[in-house]
């Protein structure tokens, strides 16, 4: 038995992969392994030659045994645990994929085929699971039976991807919107300093899935409008740097379209004292109109209100500072008819 076992091994290692692709045809097994059955059969006639002069009729039913039962066992072991590690590696490459690891993809390997199975819910992840199953085992034949099904897109999970894309916008240079979501549509409002910041506005809102259609109002304003200042807690006081990178801006924006009048919007701390925070938004809109007549602009051509709400586009879970700011808006000065 140790011998047959040793002869077994020698087979399995020196001639696994032609073993690996057997097929039940004996003519592909190469001649080296008849070879070494033979050297087996003979050793074995051998070392009985003293019993008998024939070789027993064990010894040949044993060697018959090891060419036909054993090999072929052999060899499907070897394939068994070589297709099990091909799913199991190809299971895990896909599972590893964000996009792909919620959903139940199954995989089986024959032989040279590699199959995959299950459903998504878009073609794209359809093809990317066939992408990462070529990638992990390029040489292997695949056959993609993974279905692709439109299925209803989750509301909660729109509206929450609307407020996160909104608030991303919200960071690029002069754009300040807030976003409606309603069954799958979205509109926007608010204003951003050039077309085609509304542009990509539109397309980012667009490649949410779920949204059928993106209405947008958002208006074109100079960077002097759009731009905001800021506050520290509980004071009104201005910050030097916003006199040169904000208020110097407005000041010769001003200056060239002597036609247009200005209404600075003062926004208070969140306070229990809605008197307070009026007073407080009032405060900070004043101490930037008297900076813009300090740098020579008319005093009526400025305008201050105070308002306790968020800006439109700040939400009452977003940090607080965002609503500690002064906006500004153009507005249309009002001919007095004599």
């Amino acid at each position: 038995m140790l011998r047959i076992r040793s002869t077994l091994s020698r087979i399995i290692q020196k001639y696994g992969k032609p073993i690996e692709m057997f097929n039940g045809d004996t003519a592909t097994i190469p001649e080296q392994v008849n070879h070494i059955l033979e050297d087996f059969r003979d050793s074995c006639t051998k070392s009985n030659k003293k019993k008998a002069a024939k070789p027993p009729t064990l010894l040949i039913l044993g060697s018959m045994l090891l060419s036909f039962i054993l090999l072929p066992w052999g060899i499907y072991q070897y394939r068994h645990r070589s297709d099990r590690a091909i799913e199991q590696n190809t299971a895990l490459a896909l599972a590893s994929n964000p996009e792909l690891a919620v959903y139940r993809l199954t995989v089986d390997a024959d032989a040279e085929i590699l199959k995959l199975a299950g459903k998504v819910p878009n073609e794209y992840l359809r093809q990317k699971a066939a992408q990462i199953a070529q990638d992990t085992y390029p040489t292997l034949k695949l056959n993609n039976n993974i279905i692709a099904i439109n299925t209803p897109p989750d509301p909660v999970l729109a509206a929450a991807e609307v407020k996160r894309v909104a608030s991303i916008l919200n960071q690029m240079d002069g754009v300040f919107i807030p976003a409606k979501y309603n069954s799958d549509k979205v509109t926007v409002q608010g204003t951003a300093l050039q077309a085609t910041d509304a542009q990509k506005i539109t397309l980012a809102f667009g490649k949410i899935p779920g949204i059928e259609s993106v209405t947008n109002t958002v208006e074109i304003q100079p960077s002097a409008i759009a731009t905001r200042i800021y506050f520290s807690r509980g004071t009104q006081k201005l910050k030097f740097k916003d006199i040169k990178n904000k208020i110097l801006p407005i000041r010769a924006f001003l200056s060239q379209y002597p036609e247009k009048h200005l209404m600075i919007v003062g926004h208070g701390d969140a306070s229990n004292n809605p008197n307070r925070a009026r007073r407080l938004a009032l405060e900070r809109a004043k101490t930037v109109r008297d900076a813009l007549i300090e740098q020579g602009v008319a005093p009526r051509r400025l305008r201050v209100a105070g308002m306790t709400n968020h800006p439109l586009d700040v939400d009452a879970d977003q940090p607080l500072w965002l609503s500690r700011c002064v906006e500004f808006e153009l507005v249309t000065p009002v001919v007095q008819r004599k």
